[in-house]
């Protein structure tokens, strides 16, 4: 708050990159304030005031004092980050593992005192993909766009910041490296999917691509995601490629899916009736 504060925005023709994520850290934090102190009293909205910089020394040291800022609030660096990071998406019974007092009642207060809801987004029977929202939203977004700016080309050359996203990829992976079977396996049904599909089609789909949602992906990974031929259909105990006999078990699809959900490197949710949205973030050897 203090280092956004301590930069001057000027209009120009163009908005670099740079502004142009400033002003999204700012907006998503705006909101997150504005919403907390509606519930708390002692804590109020940002305050911005205009600060003319008056040579380039104090401006390299403000635009410092900002990236030092941002980086802070990153999963890997702040752990109320991750934990709002990691519950966006996860399947309930593997969230209370990770968190044994998730469902305690001091918790849920708190969570709710501080403007968070934790939210079913997918159930089957008694098991649910659960997901923090309220102010959630405004902290992911911050958190998004916090590693955007680390991803800037100017950022990394000039002011000696590494690629925190990147680096956050790989000890990810690094710690559910021990899943890859089970990872692989699945990889292989949906692989049967994509197969099956370009009988029927001159030109197979993108199974993967190296975009996450407004982030690159290090160069030595992919991002699998469904489309409308490979959608996994909900059934009652096993999930199917949509228009292909293949079934999974369901529980085994989730045990799969659960330890990369919590680390954000795969997420499932439903967008409409018994399908189930997905993606998975997998090493590229895994993806060939």
């Amino acid at each position: 708050q203090e280092a956004l504060k301590a930069i001057t925005i000027e209009k120009q023709e163009k908005e670099t990159p740079f502004i142009t994520i400033v002003k999204d850290i700012y907006s998503f934090l705006d909101d997150v304030f504005v919403e907390m102190s509606k519930r708390d009293p002692e804590i109020s909205p940002i305050s911005i005031s205009e600060r003319r910089i008056r040579n380039a020394d104090e401006g390299i040291d403000k635009i410092t004092e900002l990236l030092n800022n941002a980086i802070s609030i990153l999963p890997q660096y702040e752990p109320l980050s991750f934990f709002i990071w990691s519950l966006w998406s996860a399947v309930d019974y593997y969230a209370e593992e990770y968190y044994p007092k998730l469902r305690n009642r001091e918790t849920k207060d708190l969570l709710t005192q501080l403007g968070f809801t934790l939210e079913p987004q997918l159930t089957i029977g008694a098991i649910k993909v659960i997901g923090l929202r309220g102010i959630a939203i405004g902290i992911i977004g911050a958190i998004l766009s916090a590693y955007r700016l680390t991803q800037l080309s100017n950022v990394t050359k000039y002011f000696s910041v590494n690629d925190a996203f990147t680096e956050y990829v790989n000890n990810a992976w690094s710690s559910v490296k021990e899943i890859e079977p089970n990872v692989r396996t699945f990889l292989n049904e949906y692989r049967r999917c994509l197969f099956s599909w370009n009988e029927y089609h001159l030109s197979p789909p993108l199974g993967y691509t190296h975009s996450f949602p407004a982030l690159e992906l290090p160069k030595d990974f992919r991002i699998y995601s469904n489309y409308a031929a490979c959608k996994l259909v909900v059934k009652e105990f096993e999930l199917m490629f949509r228009d292909y006999q293949y079934a999974i078990d369901l529980l085994g699809f989730l045990n799969t899916l659960a330890p990369l959900m919590m680390v954000r490197l795969a997420n499932i949710r439903e967008p409409g009736s018994n399908t189930a949205d997905w993606s998975i973030v997998v090493p590229s050897y895994l993806a060939t």
